[in-house]
């Protein structure tokens, strides 16, 4: 039995009424109007008679509407006739029905929801023998399902129209990036932070090659830096591990001597933890995590949202960290893995949509990208999936260690890994990428010019990572005395 506070009869009598008078306003609410949205089922059938006249080019007239609604079985006390006369005769203007339309339209979502909960609960009253986590996905699936279906105000827009208060709202309040501040100033100077609701961010790298000690920190700077939440979903390493690991991020201790309570017999290393703990301590209350081993993508979702709507809020932004795009599903003999995975890069940027919140994710490179004669390949070919990833992401990069030769060349000031951009057409920061993206280099013995791809250098230090400028900067530096004495002060200029 659905409570009279469900709905109300004297709003469905005002829109139908008005919609008799002006009909012409159907075309302005039919993308949030039908049928379902009225309780009274005279009322649904009078609507759905309506529109369809309105639709194939009738004229609405009271006397048709009501002869149709006999033909398909209403009976009423008083004729069809009279009572839409009755209605009709209400001084609602065309305004005022847009008005009462929202109203129904919330009506109807209430008792949606309060109808879902029913089959929530006869879910659970079926499900005596599932699992926790299969009840807990179940039940999220069943409200997401409904809710889900609600985006009143979807309809193609004016591109043009809202351009100038865009504007002029951003001007009134100048800000240095549009997204979430990162940790690392290069990668805000070039992409202008983390943004929301318009695609993922993704990393590629080896196993062991520090892509999930770049997220760990990305994660942190990002919750510091805005006062904002994070996520960590883990699918390679447990809630302990990744603590030591944030550990030692702060001590500086290695997580050899954190996981055997080693450190507690040196005092160096003693006040080194003492020292770390007010640091881990900041980040209480901003970083969560989950070992998500073998979640399928719905699950994620469902987790994700469960988290987000308890611990963010509607309308507050968080970063989202999952480590890392692989398929657990089993698949068919008619869907590839890449199809797969895919497919999960489509539901994450669905749910960043949703949430208005960025997501970085983590990635992995097949074995082409392996050394062959001291050298490595750094382009999309070497990342797993990587023509669906390049598709829907709006970000792509590989993050590695860098060779020995490489070490060697750049110069130990320069770091041990690297950050190398494959797709950034999206994103343009104050100093854009897109501007800086290619590394001019003249050997000076030769006068031979090459061009390379620049990158971003880091060092990492017990899983902490320090910027150490970029490739053009290595560049710059290596062959600044060469440059100067062969005249040519443009080597390392970016194109």
């Amino acid at each position: 039995m659905i409570p009279e506070s469900l709905y109300s009869i004297q709003i469905e009598k005002s829109v139908i009424g008005g919609i008799l008078n002006f009909p012409n306003v159907l075309v302005e609410i039919s993308h949030i109007l039908d049928e379902k949205s009225f309780y009274v089922k005279e009322h649904r059938i009078f609507f759905s008679i309506i529109k369809n006249i309105i639709l194939t080019g009738g004229k609405v007239e009271k006397t048709i509407v009501a002869q149709k609604s006999l033909d398909l079985g209403i009976r009423m006390e008083i004729s069809a006739f009279d009572y839409l006369d009755a209605i009709s005769f209400s001084q609602i203007r065309p305004e005022g029905i847009i008005e009462c339309v929202k109203e129904l339209l919330k009506l109807k979502i209430k008792r949606d929801i309060f109808n879902n909960a029913a089959a929530i609960q006869k879910y659970i009253k079926d499900s005596n023998s599932d699992p926790v986590d299969k009840i807990i996905s179940n039940c999220d699936k069943i409200y997401n399902e409904q809710i889900s279906q609600y985006h009143s105000e979807e309809e193609p827009q004016d591109l043009y129209a809202g351009i100038e208060h865009l504007l002029k709202s951003i001007a009134a309040n100048p800000i240095t990036e549009s997204g979430l501040i990162t940790p690392f100033k290069q990668f805000n100077s070039w992409f202008s932070g983390l943004i929301g609701s318009d695609g993922i961010y993704v990393t590629s790298g080896l196993s062991g090659q520090g892509k999930s000690a770049f997220l760990l920190n990305m994660a942190k700077g990002v919750a510091k830096l805005n006062n904002c939440k994070c996520l960590i979903l883990d699918s390679e390493m447990s809630m302990n591990m990744n603590m030591l690991r944030a550990a030692a991020v702060e001590t500086q201790v290695s997580t050899w001597m954190l996981k055997t309570g080693n450190w507690c017999k040196n005092k160096d290393l003693s006040n080194k933890v003492i020292q770390g703990i007010d640091k881990i301590n900041e980040y209480k209350g901003s970083i969560y995590h989950m070992y998500v081993p073998n979640k399928d993508i719905h699950e994620i979702i469902n987790i994700t949202k469960r988290w987000f709507f308890r611990h963010v809020g509607r309308g507050n932004k968080c970063l989202i960290v999952y480590d890392y795009l692989k398929i657990v599903e089993n698949l068919d003999k008619n869907r590839a893995e890449w199809q797969a995975l895919g497919d999960r890069v489509s539901y994450l940027n669905e749910l960043g949509y949703q949430l208005d919140s960025p997501i970085f994710s983590g990635a992995q490179q097949n074995r082409t990208a392996m050394e062959t004669e001291g050298k490595r390949r750094d382009d999309s070919t070497t990342i797993g999936g990587s023509d669906r990833i390049n598709q829907y992401a709006r970000f792509n990069s590989i993050f590695r260690e860098k060779t020995l030769e490489e070490v060697s060349e750049h110069g130990t000031q320069f770091g041990t890994h690297l950050l190398m951009p494959i797709k950034t057409s999206r994103d343009e920061g104050q100093d854009s990428y897109n501007k800086n993206k290619n590394v001019k280099i003249i050997d000076h013995h030769t006068n031979k010019v090459r061009y390379k791809r620049n990158f971003m250098n880091f060092e990492i230090s017990e899983y902490a990572l320090i910027e150490k400028g970029t490739y053009a900067d290595v560049v710059r530096q290596n062959n600044l005395q060469a440059a100067l004495q062969s005249k040519k002060p443009d080597n390392g200029n970016m194109i």
